[in-house]
């Protein structure tokens, strides 16, 4: 399109009716449009309005979009190891990773890079995406930053390292001879990391696990396929494809896997999509494990990457999944994105806290291995309904990274080595001087009224994710899974089921 539209701005015809109108439309813009145009953005934007009336997921990346895209896929890039949160327009160090380029240069936790190569970040407004682009780069490379630490500032050149995008970020045995796994996302990377936990967790006695997909969005498909053979038998079907311009397909499992007599328990919910639902799709339709927790997202459809000449790319369904037992996992689209990729509709149904409630066609029913029912309409519903946890109190703060996250960040700059471990912290109880420091920061940043010190309900759940946001800055993602089983419903719910 952009072609096109040069080609128009030079004197050129096209013969192509459909493209004429777009072009001399973009062409008047440009030229009267009372203020000045981004010609290319425009396009962009079209570009995506136009392929999001065919489907909500077929869309357009331009070049530095599909970078990202496929950094996530790879499992790796070139930068410098930390974990960062932008907080109070500064650039805070949420973790310096022990291997990472940054931590052997110096950086550490805690730190707050105010420059980099000689520009200042700090205090201005800045957003992740530049910070990604300025702290990124080809391995072996290096940068130069400047942090601030307990009032002293210091200088690092930084000779970038490859970055490992962690996609089984915790595991570990819970209790008796059950494991938990969580994975995040489905890298080229994912199979590997779930078998090393496997195997450790195999070494301490595991005979049952759960797996936590809650919130993974999917990835790639070949690792879910890998993954779920080390639970099937040889023969049954993991999923299969249909689509016009593809040849049907069914793919079955090889047999011999490694954890084909390990009880499995699934924990899915309604952000759990595409791969993680055709894993869960596979488990459930041959009867092999249990799902616990809510409808998943409903993303079904095989997608394919279609290069352009400057470098950009169209990703277009060419495909959807179904089950083995049938079930297309695609939930249905009436056109509008905002309001499929939101969560109105099935908050306002009480889908996510009744089960009643939850969405399933009666039409579309199916046949699991064993003869069970199941039904199609999008998503795969889970065999135990957990209902969403609904604190009344600031209960979605953590989640939205909008109070909880720096307020711990800046507490813990002041209280280095306050908990020794997970126990401590969990056995803590805040003094009315601690709850009132947060509420006065929520006044602050939120510029809302907050109470007094909360009670009851209230109380108990504002603990709940303000210790759980500190396990996750001390001890990472291990430390705030760990320290979420007391009180996680959908973990407790299939402890219960597998004990049965």
């Amino acid at each position: 399109m952009i072609g096109l539209y040069l080609g128009f701005s030079l004197g050129y015809q096209p013969t192509d009716k459909r493209t004429d109108k777009l072009e001399e439309v973009i062409a008047n813009l440009d030229r009267y449009y009372v203020d000045d145009i981004k010609a290319d953005s425009l396009v962009e934007a079209v570009i995506n309005e136009m392929l999001h009336k065919l489907d909500p997921h077929t869309q357009y990346f331009n070049k530095s979009e599909l970078e990202r895209a496929q950094e996530s896929i790879n499992g790796e890039f070139g930068g410098i190891g930390v974990q960062f949160q932008l907080i109070e327009d500064t650039i805070c160090v949420i973790n310096a990773m022990s291997d990472g380029a940054a931590f052997r240069a110096g950086v550490r936790t805690g730190d707050k890079i105010v420059a980099i190569n000689g520009t200042k970040v700090a205090g201005v407004k800045i957003e992740n995406d530049k910070v990604m682009s300025l702290l990124k780069g080809p391995v072996n490379s290096t940068v130069s930053v400047k942090v601030l630490r307990k009032k002293q500032l210091h200088q690092y050149t930084i000779l970038r390292g490859t970055v490992k995008i962690v996609s089984v970020p915790a595991y570990f045995m819970i209790q008796g001879s059950t494991g938990f796994v969580r994975i995040n996302q489905f890298s080229l990377s994912t199979y590997e990391e779930f078998m090393n936990a496997s195997n450790k967790l195999l070494a301490q006695g595991m005979k049952r696990m759960i797996l936590d997909l809650r919130d993974n969005p999917g990835g790639v498909l070949e690792e879910v396929c890998k993954i779920a053979d080390e639970f099937l038998p040889k023969g049954d079907v993991i999923y299969s494809i249909k689509g016009k311009g593809v040849k049907q397909d069914v793919i079955r499992s090889g047999g011999g896997g490694l954890l084909e007599n390990i009880q499995l328990t699934v924990l899915i919910n309604e952000n759990s999509a595409s791969a993680s639902e055709v894993f869960s799709g596979a488990i459930q339709d041959n009867d092999r494990g249990q799902l616990i927790g809510r409808r998943s997202f409903g993303k079904g459809l095989v997608m394919q990457d279609k290069m352009l000449s400057d470098g950009s790319s169209i990703r277009m369904t060419i495909a959807r999944y179904y089950t083995p037992s049938g079930r297309c996992i695609q939930r249905t689209y009436n056109g509008n994105f905002n309001e499929y990729y939101g969560e109105e509709d099935r908050f306002s149904r009480g889908e996510l806290f009744y089960k009643d409630s939850m969405y399933k066609d009666l039409k579309l029913k199916y046949k699991t291995k064993k003869g069970r029912t199941v039904y199609g309409g999008g998503g795969i519903i889970p065999d135990v309904f957990v209902p969403l946890d609904s604190g009344q109190f600031f209960s979605g703060l953590n989640h939205f990274q909008l109070i909880f996250s720096p307020f711990v960040f800046n507490q813990l700059s002041h209280k280095e080595g306050k908990w020794k471990n997970l126990e401590e912290l969990k056995n803590y109880t805040f003094s009315a001087n601690e709850w009132t420091n947060l509420l006065r920061y929520v006044e602050t940043k939120l510029g809302i009224k907050a109470p007094k010190i909360p009670s009851g309900k209230d109380k108990e759940t504002m603990e709940r994710y303000l210790k759980l946001e500190y396990a996750r800055q001390i001890w990472q993602e291990q430390g705030y899974y760990k320290l979420s089983l007391s009180f996680d419903h959908e973990i407790q719910q299939a402890l219960k089921t597998q004990n049965r």
